[in-house]
């Protein structure tokens, strides 16, 4: 059962990753958003 746990975690990860990773414009877009909120800029 210890098995199948750890299998289950491992296809839940790759899961997560494969489904929520939106490659580099949306890395770029949080970036920027990164960069504003520390420079305190709104715009």
């Amino acid at each position: 059962m210890e098995t199948h746990a750890d299998d289950f975690d491992k296809y839940l990860r790759f899961q997560l990753v494969a489904l929520s990773y939106r490659g580099d414009i949306a890395a770029q877009e949080h970036r920027l958003l990164l960069e504003h909120a520390l420079e305190r800029n709104a715009a």
